[in-house]
């Protein structure tokens, strides 16, 4: 927004020549632009002059413009003038029967008489009265603000006991909205409050709470405003030199922000520096202060977290800088910029009530309750950091969000509470029914697959179905709970799955449709079924049909063309509409999304404008006010659970912990859940060529590759996303190379062993990267055209990967530059190159037969063509992940096959002067991921393994 300021006056100054009214509006709505960046005079001269031009303008836009015009001039430390403002803006409000204006205005009034006069008995009347329109309105943001005032105001004059109760309350109902906003102000006040009682640990483990909070939001504001009290906390702990490096590195972030800070969080900063001044020598102080303005923001976040790190100069931080980017980029005016900082720090330290930045200095509020030793920390600073926050609520788009995400659903309101259904990592599907008294869940998931009922008052299990070869897909209850839906097919025939229904009570299963994929959902009133469809053609890759549930009348509803797919669906609880999950993962980008479609006219409308890696599962609230939904976004790679308001569109994790939820069922009363957690579980094994079953397992791993020194380099999620790590062949000197919130991947070494490729989707979709083989000097490669490497030319200059989308063969400069498609203009899930690059290989359909053929890369001539060993088998590995791999001597080709449930693997060396391929080794039936030879062809890596789900109950998600 900081870029479009002049285009911002060009609009008002136009609206301002047309009339109409548009430019109160307008100047209303740049409000929270104009406090967070400091342009206070700006704004209150423009809404002023606009007031005085539009005075026949609707009630409603005055009353906005006037609530927002006395908070701006709060801001601006004139308390007289904001409380004769709000006295006139609150008129208006209660005139036009206007409760949120009437809310904020009689918030600045509140805060305005304890500044001005320290009048504490009408300040509460007025916050007593916004606080109960808050709760009227249900607007649980504004409630938490207002809970955390009144507890300031409590705190100030030493009434510890009445700011905990506020602050419990307000911490509460935090929990309760899912609005990380609101929780991480109430937990940093919380923190402020242990820290008056002398409760310094307690006080840094809130305030360390609400800074990751404000990391997840890249709240900037809320960064400085948690380190700020972490930084008194280790002054009052005896750590003056961490206090000082946590205020210089407070001090960049300041100028970064580009904003003058509230006065009295200004005050308190001074004071602060002052105190840490004092506490250390001259000298010391500049060396710690200097330390501190060294650090990126993400640095700073993790020194602040981290007790262990002493100081920000041995620190060895990896991570890209996603919040803030600096003016001054080279060393030089960086070190400019730190000393000014430190002349700056030393004259805030003398004179602690300076006035800054054309301010006017505030009057002196009400004075302070003295705590011994802690005189330098002033807790009523955050009056005007919540203020400032509640901006950031806007009372028309972020109420609609309050009042659209509300907890209308008992599982939603009622306290976290989780209990496991299963613990043998065998359990994929599970649906609770109607009644919310049962369990349907398929068990096992290799071999044998039987269906069983869970009764949850008596935890007794019933089989409903017995153990057989078949492949079931996601269960779906009837309205009444008394009949099953389910997909099936025999094992390893090719295919979708056929559509049953059996009685909950056992039977025979009836078929009622054919070819589906197992997402199915039941009307209410139990007449009509959804399902999805796949052919994975071009023009109609999936589609969502309709169909009675005695499967006649099919319908096709919606389709969708490639790469697009269509994933679970719902039909809404008054029979209307259907709402189904479509979009795309391949570019590891979030490109998938909420719609819903009308069952009689066919017109789709689009649920959320918010998207999503993966959509797993949804499932309608009864009240169809939103939906619940199963889904990981980007960089965030676990599935949680999030709430999305039908009305608005607006997303909200409902899940925050470290566990990845897959199926979603939800009974009719929506008071509790049923889900799956998952847990990825594949090992990189290092095997010996001529004995395979000679094999040593190394870590945790997703893909693997060798650099030409032999050493293997692979991705691993075992620091908490996927990243890229080495590793000796014989298990030492395991090292992590890249540390990001978004995941990297499928690492390929350059032929010189200084550098490597690999994946990221760190800037919204995969792209291919390169860093030294330390892990040092990261840098983007492709920006526009990104996808998976596979190659690196022998001499260096080209990087080879495959298209995120597209699927077919492209290169780029090692270097960056322009990205082009290669001569083979064919889309294939994987090549493999020839170690002298000039031959790719692929796998290639022909009727009913498959083949590996081998190509020339220069002119897309082929070379040689081979069968594969087993013409019913398939190739287990994901399309980007190398599963075809040539041998270091470029003499022949190794491949991996699988039956059709990706069980039976096997490992085959095709050499290319002879026909008939060798199998080499039997790998069992756990999943294979990724498969790479040594340069010396003696040994092979595999990633191999499975996800182990288990059936979770949820009564409460608050």
């Amino acid at each position: 927004m900081e870029a479009e300021r002049d285009n911002f006056r060009a609009a008002l100054d136009w609206n301002r020549k047309t009339g109409g009214g548009n430019e109160l509006k307008l100047a209303a709505a740049l409000t929270p632009y104009w406090s967070f960046r400091g342009y206070l005079s700006e704004g209150i001269e423009r809404l002023s002059a606009a007031l005085e031009r539009n005075p026949s303008a609707a009630p409603v836009v005055q009353a906005k413009a006037l609530t927002s015009l006395g908070q701006l001039i709060w801001f601006g430390g004139d308390y007289v003038r904001a409380i004769a403002v709000c006295e006139e803006s609150l008129a208006l409000a209660r005139q036009i029967n206007y409760p949120m204006a009437c809310a904020r205005s009689l918030q600045t009034l509140g805060m305005s008489h304890w500044y001005q006069y320290g009048d504490g008995e009408r300040a509460n009347a007025y916050l007593e009265e916004c606080l109960s329109l808050y709760r009227e309105l249900r607007f649980d943001a504004g409630v938490v603000f207002t809970l955390v005032v009144f507890a300031a105001i409590c705190q100030s004059k030493g009434d510890l006991a009445r700011a905990e109760e506020l602050l419990d309350e307000g911490l509460t109902a935090a929990r309760r909205t899912n609005n990380n906003l609101a929780l991480s102000i109430a937990l940093v006040n919380y923190g402020r409050l242990e820290f008056a009682k002398g409760n310094f640990a307690r006080a840094k483990q809130l305030c360390r709470e609400s800074l990751r909070l404000r990391e997840e939001l890249a709240d900037k504001w809320g960064l400085v405003q948690c380190l700020e009290p972490l930084a008194v906390v280790a002054l009052e702990q005896g750590e003056p030199r961490r206090a000082a490096q946590m205020l210089g590195a407070i001090d960049v972030l300041l100028e970064l922000l580009g904003a003058p800070p509230p006065l009295m969080f200004r005050a308190d900063h001074e004071r602060n520096l002052a105190a840490a001044h004092a506490a250390l020598d001259k000298e010391t102080f500049a060396e710690s202060f200097a330390e501190g303005r060294k650090l990126r923001a993400d640095e700073i976040v993790s020194f602040a977290l981290d007790d262990s790190i002493n100081s920000p100069r041995d620190s060895d931080f990896s991570k890209t800088d996603t919040y803030f980017s600096h003016s001054e980029t080279d060393s030089q005016a960086r070190e400019t910029s730190s000393v000014k900082g430190i002349e700056k720090a030393f004259a805030a330290s003398q004179t602690a009530n300076a006035s800054t930045n054309g301010f006017q200095t505030l009057a002196a509020p009400p004075p302070l309750a003295a705590k011994k030793g802690n005189n330098y920390f002033y807790p009523l600073a955050v009056l005007t950091l919540v203020v400032l926050l509640i901006f950031a609520v806007s009372f028309n788009s972020r109420f609609a969000r309050s009042k659209s995400l509300e907890a209308d659903a008992p599982v939603l309101s009622a306290s976290f509470s989780s209990e496991k259904l299963s613990t043998n990592g065998k359990v994929v599907h599970a649906v609770v029914s109607p009644d919310g008294k049962n369990v349907v869940y398929m068990n096992g998931m290799r071999g044998k697959q039987s269906i069983w009922l869970r009764q949850l008052e008596s935890a007794n299990n019933v089989e409903i179905i017995p153990p057989s070869d078949d492949v079931y897909g996601r269960p779906a209850f009837s309205p009444d709970g008394n009949l099953l839906y389910f997909g099936r097919r025999p094992r390893n025939v090719k295919g979708q799955l056929d559509i049953y229904r059996v009685s909950i009570f056992g039977g025979v299963p009836t078929k009622i449709v054919n070819e589906a994929q197992g997402w199915t959902s039941i009307s209410p009133d139990g007449g009509k079924i959804s399902f999805v469809r796949c052919y994975y053609l071009e023009d109609e890759n999936c589609s969502l049909w309709l169909a009675d549930t005695d499967g006649g009348n099919e319908r096709k509803l919606v389709s969708r063309p490639r790469p697009f797919r269509i994933g679970d669906n719902k039909i809404s609880p008054d029979g209307k509409t259907v709402a189904f999950a479509v979009g795309q993962s391949k570019n590891a980008a979030n490109e998938f999304g909420l719609v819903e479609v009308n069952i009689e006219s066919g017109t789709e409308r689009e649920l959320s404008a918010q998207k999503f890696f993966d959509i797993k599962t949804l499932a309608w609230l009864p009240s169809q006010s939103g939906l619940l939904i199963a889904a990981s976004r980007i960089p965030n790679k676990n599935f949680r659970l999030w709430q999305v308001s039908a009305a608005t569109g607006d997303a909200s994790p409902l899940t925050k912990d470290s566990e990845s939820y897959s199926a979603l069922s939800l009974d009719k009363a929506a008071g509790v859940i049923v889900t799956t957690q998952v847990k990825e579980d594949f090992k990189l094994f290092l095997h010996k060529r001529e004995n395979p079953s000679e094999k040593r397992i190394l870590a945790d791993a997703a893909t693997v590759g060798f650099a030409p020194n032999g050493k293997i380099i692979f991705s691993s999620p075992m620091s908490g996303n996927d990243e890229i790590w080495s590793i000796n062949s014989d298990g030492g000197e395991q090292k992590q190379l890249t540390n990001d919130a978004a995941d990297d991947s499928a690492p390929v070494s350059s032929p010189d062993n200084n550098s490597i490729f690999f994946v990221s989707n760190r800037t919204g979709k995969a792209q291919v990267w390169r860093m030294n083989h330390d892990g040092s000097s990261q840098a983007q490669i492709t920006v526009k055209e990104g996808g998976y490497p596979i190659f690196v030319s022998p001499d260096g200059h080209w990087i080879y990967y495959h298209h995120g989308l597209q699927r077919t063969l492209w290169r780029v400069s090692s270097k960056g530059g322009e990205e082009e498609q290669l001569v083979l203009n064919k889309e294939k899930h994987r090549f493999a190159f020839s170690p002298d690059g000039s031959r790719v290989a692929f796998s290639e359909k022909k009727g009913e037969e498959k083949f590996i053929v081998i190509i020339s890369l220069a002119d897309g001539r082929t070379i040689k063509t081979f069968k594969y060993a087993d013409q019913q088998s398939w190739m287990p590995i994901l399309d980007w992940l190398p599963g075809l791999d040539w041998l270091p001597d470029g003499k022949s080709l190794a491949y991996v096959l699988a039956d059709n449930e990706f069980d039976n693997h096997t490992l085959w060396l095709q050499p290319l002067d002879a026909e008939t391929p060798q199998k080499i080794a039997d790998l069992g039936d756990e999943g294979i991921n990724s498969l790479a030879f040594s340069p010396d062809g003696e040994s092979f890596a595999v990633v191999q393994g499975g996800w182990k789900h288990d059936a979770v109950l949820l009564k409460g998600l608050r």
